[in-house]
């Protein structure tokens, strides 16, 4: 791990940006260098509300931020949050994403396929594959560009867990993300691809459709991008840019034919699994998959993990610990 802060109990940060990325997804930036390992994720504490995990979304040595999509009472919450009010982050926790033969071996062909909230888990893997991403930036309406990696700034000391829960107003760092243009795909560099396929139920709910070069759309009613899912077209793909390695995150049942089609093709393959999670540290067995702890083992894992977990894909658990479909989890997630 670089060298950074890692928290065993919930510190207060204070928001220091805030910015729209689209019409029901927001991004809360941290002044501070995070000890973290790109796939990771961190534990966010809203006080007299309750704890929930986050994948860490933006990350540089002096500030990380964490994308959250407006859906139940804790994330609602979150959203009428301001810049400079605190937040309780613990972490980060779990292990990664393998990515050095990725870096090593600039010849490899990758390709990182997002479902819906998955991009968020898959950003900052993105950046460290395309390392001149950051020098695309769009324009807002107001003619302002931005660029997507956060500013080099000196870090600030982290506030004790016992302070205060401040209720600032200051509104003078939000900015809004979700109506830049689209840009068209990249076509990677002359030693190797990385193409990124990025899904999600319809236009509104696209994450970080604008942030990265290499990158291909797809909703579910296609109003925007291609009419469909990511996975539909991982055939033609495959044929054209011989993949070596796929990296994966969102709804599981994308992800268990992403790991069927590296299977089927023998390539090498890590998802990103999302399980409902209590302490984050492996002692409550709620995200148990197949004895494996998702918190604590995962949340990424590799094919050969994946093949000896024969809930992957299949079932999964509710809060209250019942045993149901994927596809029943699923819908119990959106509610």
């Amino acid at each position: 791990m670089s060298e950074g802060l890692y928290f065993e109990q919930p510190v207060m940060l204070k928001i220091d940006e805030i910015i729209n990325e689209s019409d029901d997804t927001k991004t809360f930036m941290f002044r501070h260098n995070l000890n973290y390992n790109i796939g990771q994720f961190i534990m966010v504490w809203l006080p007299d509300t309750d704890e929930k995990p986050f994948a860490v979304s933006y990350h540089s040595n002096d500030s990380f931020g964490i994308s959250v999509l407006a859906r139940g009472k804790f994330t609602r919450r979150l959203h009428v949050m301001r810049v400079g009010e605190q937040l309780g982050i613990r972490g980060p926790f779990g292990n990664g994403f393998s990515i050095s033969s990725s870096i090593k071996n600039a010849d490899r062909n990758v390709c990182i396929i997002g479902g819906g909230c998955g991009m968020a888990s898959l950003a900052v893997l993105i950046e460290r594959l395309q390392p001149n991403h950051n020098q695309k930036g769009d324009t807002n309406k107001s003619g302002q560009k931005h660029l997507y990696s956060p500013p080099s700034r000196p870090a600030k000391p982290f506030a004790s867990p016992t302070g205060s829960f401040w209720r600032g107003r200051a509104q003078e760092n939000i900015k809004d993300y979700s109506t830049t243009p689209s840009s068209p795909p990249y076509k990677g560099g002359e030693q190797g691809v990385v193409i990124i396929l990025n899904g999600a139920t319809t236009k509104s709910t696209l994450l970080f459709k604008n942030r990265f070069k290499d990158i291909t759309l797809f909703t579910d009613d296609g109003s925007e991008g291609r009419k469909g899912y990511p996975t539909d077209n991982l055939e033609d793909l495959h044929k054209k840019h011989k993949f070596n390695i796929i990296y994966a995150c969102g709804p599981e049942i994308m992800m268990f034919k992403v790991y069927e089609f590296c299977k089927k093709h023998n390539i090498q393959c890590e998802v990103s699994l999302e399980r409902y999670m209590k302490c984050g540290i492996g002692i409550c067995g709620q995200c148990v998959c197949d004895g494996q702890m998702v918190c604590k083992d995962g949340p990424v894992f590799n094919s050969h993990a994946l093949s000896v977990m024969s809930d992957f894909g299949k079932y999964s658990l509710l809060k209250s610990g019942q045993r149901v479909s994927i596809k029943d989890y699923g819908e119990w997630r959106e509610k």
